[in-house]
């Protein structure tokens, strides 16, 4: 599990002129939430993109708050300006002792598919990140996936995953993880002008092999 200590101070006024003057000054306007207090901070911007060169939900972070103590949090949420692709607002979770929290993290797959490693199949991804709950020691930063078993035409479900100790997915079970399409039966099917069974081949799928089959007529 990852964990980052960060250091921040409480600020006193919010709106969108305070929060101005406050990142003219190098800072992050920002607010900590889901304890028994609500509180409005800044963060030192240099600081802040030096330890976070990407924004993840499932990273612990150490907040510690000057003049005061320090509370384990998790990004929530984070905007960004529109034109110049800079932070202008980061949301604190606060994660209580004994209390389970909820967070989406990353799949992580490994391996080929026996049924592109034989049978020259497609993988797709459907599922990059899952909504999971779990003790704060718990936290993974990833979830392995195992695909090498998926053959040609068939998928990997939420319900097949080998999920961490203390980890419980908020999925669906039904939900798709990844699948192995056969290209060589739709291709054929387009090549002579036949339809492509939409039913059994997802739509970003179909269309991939309708324009290389279109590009093959040319």
């Amino acid at each position: 599990m990852e964990k980052i200590a960060l250091a921040v101070e409480k600020r006193d006024q919010g709106g969108k002129c305070p929060n101005r003057r406050l990142r003219a000054t190098g800072k992050i306007p920002a607010i900590m939430y889901g304890g028994k207090e609500q509180l409005m901070l800044a963060v030192d911007r240099q600081e802040f993109e030096r330890k976070f060169k990407r924004i993840s939900e499932n990273v612990l972070i150490d907040l510690a708050i000057k003049g005061g103590d320090s509370r384990e949090v998790l990004i929530k949420d984070y905007q960004k300006d529109k034109v110049r692709g800079t932070l202008i607002h980061l949301d604190f979770y606060e994660v209580l002792k004994g209390h389970k929290l909820r967070a989406k993290v990353p799949l992580k797959l490994e391996g080929t598919p026996v049924g592109v490693r034989i049978d020259k199949g497609l993988l797709e991804t459907h599922l990059y990140q899952m909504e999971i709950e779990c003790e704060p020691k718990d936290l993974p930063e990833h979830i392995v996936v195992d695909i090498t078993g998926i053959a040609v035409n068939h998928s990997l479900h939420v319900r097949d995953l080998q999920l961490p100790a203390g980890v419980v997915s908020h999925e669906s079970p039904d939900t798709v993880v990844a699948l192995v399409l056969s290209t060589s039966r739709v291709e054929g099917a387009a090549e002579v002008g036949g339809p492509v069974d939409a039913s059994a081949v997802p739509a970003a799928s179909a269309q991939k092999v309708e324009a290389r089959a279109q590009e093959k007529k040319k």
